[in-house]
């Protein structure tokens, strides 16, 4: 049996974080317009919707896979998986939160956001139990890190650069 993908999980794996980043997207603009309880709410939905989307790609893709050798889960660690996912996610949308939105804030919060996205990854990949098992090269370990963070930089740069309402701060002072 060769190793393959199933091409209609891997459509499902897409489309479900796509409405999901939508939706959390909604929880951020909102989040960026409140105050108090109300901003402080809806910045824990997006984390959380953000969260579980990226989660649900990881584990939907996950599952796709198909090899020719048996292959099972650990439970406790993929539910463990999700925690650093929507961690990161609030740590970002805390960072971001405030009203003076400063380009260092950005930075740190798509650092810390990457490195959630990246902790939730190699978590569930030891979720996956299997022999032989998985090693990595520490290059692309190494790079795959720095992909998730400049990506999560990248993205928080999109989500605000079209803020009309609030001026760019080049520091944080």
């Amino acid at each position: 049996m060769p190793i393959f993908w199933n091409g209609y999980l891997i459509a499902l794996s897409l489309l479900v974080p796509m409405f999901g980043v939508f939706a959390a997207l909604s929880h951020v603009e909102n989040m960026r317009e409140s105050n108090g309880r109300v901003a402080f709410l809806l910045m824990c939905c997006g984390a959380g919707t953000l969260g579980v989307a990226i989660w649900s790609m990881h584990f939907i893709g996950m599952l796709a896979f198909n090899m020719p050798i048996r292959m099972a889960y650990d439970i406790s660690l993929i539910a463990l998986s999700i925690v650093p996912a929507i961690a990161g996610t609030l740590a970002a949308f805390l960072l971001v939160q405030n009203q003076k939105l400063t380009l260092d804030r950005i930075l740190i919060g798509g650092t810390v956001m990457g490195l959630g996205i990246a902790a939730m990854h190699y978590t569930g990949m030891a979720a996956l139990k299997m022999q032989p098992a998985i090693s990595y090269d520490p290059l692309l370990f190494s790079l795959s890190i720095f992909i998730a963070i400049a990506a999560s930089i990248g993205a928080l740069l999109i989500v605000f650069s079209g803020e009309k309402k609030h001026r760019w701060h080049l520091n944080s002072k």
